[in-house]
């Protein structure tokens, strides 16, 4: 795809940071400037993910880019344009490493029951139009790395070992490039509708039919309950339907698969 710029870093602290920061410095009306900018580093010291998690980010074993997206008209639904970045990730891992990858909702995307990618999408609010008028995409995919931290060890893997650092930053540009252009593709309703993106992100879920605990980050109770996964909405919210028959339609929170 035509347009897009690429910022490199050897190494950088975030490059959500970078970007958001980008984006706060840009007038409004000067934002389609830095529209489909990608910002990308070898390593990142303090990478980020949701929740305020950590995203393990080491040198020569990663993909670590962020892609800015200034729309014409308002950011009506992040969890939409996190779904569209989920399903332009699998399908670049697929044509390039040729491996069937699957998604987590709402933001993960696994392989060999192993979280290789995570995905972080923010929004900058116009105060001026009261809306949000653009949005930075964090994609943290883990190429070759080996080792990682004890906590996220048994839960975290990666596309391949046997990549070396010599091939690393060839696959990295690539997929970069390939991650870019499906990404900008489908954000700018290319072949492909809402509708056949959230039934294609529906068909890669590794949830549909699977028991999960849901944990809770907003509203009144924060407690954990038990569910069964039934459906995933065409705007990107997960159905469940708890113990005691009641569906809910999820638009925040995490959730965890209870057995592989």
């Amino acid at each position: 795809m035509k347009d897009i710029k690429y910022i490199f870093f050897t190494s950088i602290n975030s490059t959500n940071t970078f970007a958001m920061n980008l984006v706060n410095s840009t007038a409004s009306q000067k934002l389609n400037l830095i529209h489909k900018t990608v910002v990308i580093s070898d390593k990142q010291t303090n990478g980020r993910g949701r929740l305020e998690r950590v995203f393990y980010s080491p040198e020569k074993t990663g993909l670590y880019m962020s892609a800015i997206y200034c729309p014409q008209k308002p950011v009506t639904d992040a969890a939409i344009i996190t779904a569209t970045a989920a399903v332009a990730v699998t399908r670049s891992i697929k044509e390039l490493f040729k491996i069937d990858t699957q998604i987590k909702w709402v933001n993960d995307i696994y392989f060999e029951n192993k979280k290789i990618c995570g995905i972080l999408t923010e929004g900058h609010f116009n105060t001026d139009a009261k809306c949000i008028d653009s949005c930075v995409i964090g994609i943290g995919i883990n190429l070759s790395t080996k080792y990682f931290p004890i906590e996220l060890s048994s839960k975290a893997g990666c596309i391949s070992e046997d990549i070396d650092e010599h091939k690393l930053y060839y696959f990295r540009d690539i997929l970069a490039k390939m991650i870019s252009d499906e990404l900008y593709s489908l954000l700018e309703n290319g072949s492909d509708s809402i509708d056949e993106i959230m039934q294609e992100y529906k068909d890669k879920s590794m949830l549909i039919g699977k028991k999960v605990e849901v944990s809770p980050v907003i509203g009144e109770t924060k407690e954990n309950y038990s569910a069964l996964v039934t459906d995933i909405t065409k705007t990107a919210r997960l159905v469940v339907k708890t113990d005691d028959g009641l569906e809910k339609h999820l638009d925040s929170g995490e959730v965890s698969l209870t057995v592989f």
